[in-house]
């Protein structure tokens, strides 16, 4: 029955996250412009996924990132396409 709950709160809160991080992106994008909304989300992220890193000590298997195929690191790629589409046309298409 826990597990069940962490799923639906999990998805829940990430949902509400996709929900609010186009708006907020798109605000980045209008006052300072595309790239740098793109710079900003993404340089937020890394530092919110840092301090787990850190704080608790999970950054022992990521010097194993020279492991994984070349392929997998267009994952980075593919999310600065989405947020720049995002921010992009959530201001003119609504």
């Amino acid at each position: 029955m826990q597990a069940i709950i962490l799923i639906m709160v999990v998805g829940i809160v990430s949902g509400v996250a996709i929900g609010i991080q186009g708006p907020m992106a798109s605000i980045i994008t209008h006052k300072l412009g595309l790239f740098e909304s793109v710079f900003i989300v993404h340089l937020g992220g890394m530092l919110a996924a840092l301090i787990p890193l850190v704080l608790f000590q999970h950054g022992g298997r990521l010097s194993q990132w020279r492991e994984l195929p070349w392929y997998v690191f267009f994952a980075g790629l593919s999310g600065l396409i989405v947020l720049a589409g995002i921010s992009y046309l959530i201001p003119r298409i609504g």
